[in-house]
């Protein structure tokens, strides 16, 4: 990480001086996330102490802040009368000992509470006060521990909310407004986070319409929750670039703005996002994916950023197995690099913004006591740009 930090300082003054010449404009600062996220559940992890630790050493390794993981109701309550809560216990003692903060993925059913099913646990509750109560039995052992709340994951998506392909918006919008006054009933201080959506409109309804169906069918969400959260994937396996409208993608800063006006400027979260080496990505891609859609995240003012996610898996041929940010063996990957760098300069930086005025085909960030990093197409300050992010 610091070596990062040496080239920078060894090849700053030219172009700070460079950049001065061209004197870059930029719009007001806006905060920055203190750090990165990683998106990973733990909770398989959390019932082996080795594999535990191994997890948030790898975590520690690329120097993320903060993980977002499950806390599954079906592990916690798996009989009306039966509570369990050994495995998360376990997992936010080895997380507060590395200060890696847990944001809570509040997810899905638990068997007994569905009529649709005795074996499955993605299919809702058929009273939602259920799943409240167990919202409320989590915030009340963990309060002032656990400060953040996502209810729900992809709620859009019928793998996760059966058995509608689309999921329910109604549905789960009176099950998050139950569980937001469950939470702050218990935690006033936690932030409830409506459960990140995977925005396109891709087979499944899109997070645009399923969040505005929500609302309008509980108006009061505006009131008891505390932040959006949002998936700007593009369309998948994502292979566009996150300032692209190829292929009928949204820009992520457009996706940013919609759920911002979604939500009457309610704080928006990005809780998931990630490209895999597959296709069109490569691995110097798949770190370049990482560091622009962070940096624009940055300029839009989220209150976090979580990559998608720690490790490979088995099957390269599989999409889903390569997101990583370390690859099947343990190694770093360039996204691990790239993670680490933005993590570092997220943390020393005091807001950001984007560079106005590029020609087109270029994007450039400006962040406060940090620098300016930019990349795209053309010449700026005599520097030629490209696709990998150049930091002045």
């Amino acid at each position: 990480m610091w070596m990062w930090w040496i080239a920078w300082l060894a090849c700053g003054d030219d172009k700070v001086s460079s950049v001065d010449t061209c004197a870059l404009s930029h719009g007001p600062l806006v905060e920055v996330p203190t750090g990165m996220c990683v998106a990973r559940d733990l909770t398989s992890s959390a019932v082996d102490d080795e594999r535990l630790m191994s997890a948030i050493a790898d975590l520690q390794r690329v120097n993320a802040t903060a993980v977002r993981t499950d806390v599954l109701w079906h592990k916690i309550q798996p009989e009306e009368e039966a509570w369990s809560f050994e495995r998360y216990d376990a997992m936010l003692d080895a997380l507060e000992s590395a200060d890696i903060e847990m944001v809570a993925i509040l997810a899905y059913g638990t068997p007994w509470a569905s009529s649709q099913t005795t074996t499955e646990s993605t299919y809702p509750p058929d009273d939602p006060a259920d799943f409240a109560n167990f919202a409320a039995a989590v915030a009340d052992r963990y309060e002032g521990r656990i400060s953040k709340y996502e209810i729900w994951n992809e709620p859009n998506a019928g793998r996760f909310w059966r058995p509608e392909i689309s999921g329910d918006p109604e549905a789960w919008g009176e099950l998050a407004l139950l569980t937001a006054r469950a939470i702050h009933g218990e935690d006033p201080t936690a932030e409830v986070i409506l459960g990140g959506t995977f925005f396109p409109a891709q087979i499944i309804m899109g997070g645009e319409e399923f969040v505005r169906r929500a609302i309008a069918a509980h108006p009061d969400l505006l009131m008891e929750a505390d932040t959006i959260a949002v998936h700007p994937y593009p369309t998948y396996p994502p292979q566009v670039a996150p300032e692209s409208e190829e292929n009928g993608n949204t820009q992520l800063v457009d996706v940013v703005a919609t759920m911002r006006g979604l939500t009457d400027g309610m704080p928006v979260m990005i809780s998931e996002v990630g490209w895999p080496i597959w296709g069109e990505v490569d691995a110097e891609r798949q770190a370049q994916m990482l560091e622009r859609s962070a940096l624009l995240a940055a300029s839009t003012g989220v209150t976090g950023v979580c990559w998608y996610t720690l490790w490979d898996y088995e099957d390269p041929e599989n999409p889903e197995d390569n997101f990583g940010l370390l690859d099947v063996d343990g190694a770093f990957k360039p996204a691990a690099d790239a993670f680490l760098r933005i993590a570092d300069a997220f943390e020393r930086s005091d807001g950001a913004a984007r560079i106005e005025e590029l020609p087109e085909g270029a994007h450039g960030v400006h962040l406060g006591g940090v620098g300016d990093v930019l990349w795209g197409e053309g010449e700026i300050c005599g520097e030629t740009l490209g696709p990998t992010p150049t930091w002045w």
